[in-house]
């Protein structure tokens, strides 16, 4: 091989390798979506399969947060049985006797964990649902 080729091919090598590190940095730095971007008070329809994702999600890009509104105005009801309740969201994150709490998201910054809250009468149908803030997670 010439010394001219091989000075060539290193010179091409040098800047491929280069622009590479450069995507990387851009990307990385300035174009990655964050947490933080996800806007929450956009709604977006709700889909069982990515709700389901979101259990245990404890991030702010849990992708439960931005289907809440949905959930609220087209799923679910007053005096709707608790097992439709859970047919539709899945098994909740944290349950008492009469509530079930499904984790929207968790704030690190302020200690703040987010719950799509379902109250139930003593029939176990639907009474109330709202979103919860807690400073502890709830088992």
């Amino acid at each position: 091989m010439s010394k001219k080729l091989y000075k060539t091919i290193r010179i091409a090598t040098w800047t491929i390798g280069s622009l590479a590190l450069l995507i990387f940095w851009l990307w990385f730095d300035y174009l990655r979506p964050t947490s933080g971007q996800i806007d929450a008070t956009k709604s977006y329809g709700f889909n069982p399969m990515i709700w389901s994702r979101g259990a245990g999600d404890y991030s702010m890009a849990n992708p439960r947060q931005t289907m809440y509104l949905s959930v609220l105005k087209n799923h679910l009801a007053a005096g709707m049985p608790a097992i439709e309740v859970e047919r539709l969201l899945g098994q909740p994150d944290a349950h008492q006797a009469k509530a079930y709490y499904y984790l929207l998201s968790y704030d690190l910054n302020d200690s703040e964990y987010q719950y799509l809250a379902i109250q139930f009468d003593n029939q176990q149908k639907v009474l109330m649902y709202y979103r919860y803030t807690s400073t502890s997670a709830l088992k």
